[in-house]
């Protein structure tokens, strides 16, 4: 089983949504629809034929071949459509023109294949899909860990058979697993929420006080700041996956006023380039793991039931 991050945004007609029309129809579809509006191919090789000729071109889009070959019946394929993620499951059977819908024109699906369509609460999305949705290709491959497919393999057995299942938490499972998940499994397990707010917690075990009013997007170059009891402001940095690039402390210098510091954190292979700097702490994923080991209660509801779901239900 392979993981495809997966978009339905073809150059549909105003009225005409083309991922709403899958989700009706049971399909996950692309474009590339003009082709075959005075012909319908009987086959995949006539396809591919009449697109040659229509565009003008002697290569088929890498999209369509990927999701006739390289798609197989099982795959997962997530989306993030409309506030919510969907897992499509993969069928066999796969669509080409009016095969979708006599209005395919109009909705610019002009390839598709069979799919079960699971809607999943982001409490159960795991850091690695998440990350890999927002990816900007229209089908690209998610790479996974064991633990995290074994995550959406739960997710499709359970709510692909009970829409409104929710697992509950198992306060000893979840300990368990925290002590034998190798790490990059644990971080890829996380999402990016999750990863915040497990250094937010580390901190504030230090002394540190969240000032709430500063974690907001829209201020970029800091996720949030807090403050000490010897009023000292802490400015931290968060960034998981392994894009962007390693972060620099010497990027971070021109922030250092008065007596402040600046905590980073990445769970990049290389997390941290150049020289350090004082005052700019750069924290290791070894020592989150150490702390979250030993502060199990204080994980956030969302890690607790990713690790949960390791022993399966």
């Amino acid at each position: 089983m392979q993981t495809w991050k997966f978009s339905i945004k073809p150059d549909s007609d105003n009225g005409f949504d083309p991922f709403l029309k899958c989700r009706e129809l049971g399909l996950a579809g692309i474009g590339w629809s003009h082709g075959y509006e005075e012909q319908q191919p009987k086959d995949f090789d006539e396809a591919k034929e009449l697109i040659k000729k229509h565009w003008e071109t002697s290569e088929i889009p890498q999209q369509i071949n990927t999701l006739f070959y390289d798609i197989k019946p099982g795959d997962h394929l997530w989306m993030q459509k409309y506030g919510h993620y969907h897992l499509c499951v993969a069928g066999e059977k796969k669509y080409i023109a009016r095969e979708i819908c006599d209005d395919f024109r109009r909705y610019d699906l002009g390839h598709a294949i069979a799919a079960k369509w699971i809607e999943v609460p982001d409490e159960l999305v795991c850091g690695s899909v998440q990350r890999g949705t927002i990816a900007r290709r229209m089908i690209q491959r998610i790479n996974l860990s064991d633990v995290e497919i074994k995550l959406n393999q739960c997710i499709e057995a359970n709510i692909g058979t009970n829409p409104a299942w929710f697992p509950s938490i198992k306060s000893a499972t979840f300990s368990n697993v925290l002590e034998t998940i190798a790490e990059e499994s644990l971080f890829g397990l996380m999402s990016p929420d999750d990863i915040e707010d497990i250094v937010a917690s580390m901190l504030q075990t230090e002394g540190w006080l969240l000032i709430k009013s500063t974690c907001f997007r829209s201020k970029p170059q800091f996720e949030f700041s807090m403050i000490n009891s010897s009023g000292i402001t802490g400015l931290v940095q968060v960034k998981s996956g392994n894009w962007p690039s390693p972060l620099n402390p010497l990027d971070y210098k021109e922030y250092l006023r008065d007596s402040n510091k600046i905590f980073l954190f990445s769970t990049h292979p290389t997390p941290y380039q150049g020289e350090s700097v004082e005052k700019i702490i750069c924290l290791t994923k070894s020592e989150i793991v150490e702390w979250m080991k030993k502060n199990c209660t204080l994980l956030t509801p969302t890690v607790k039931l990713k690790l949960s779901l390791q022993s399966g239900y």
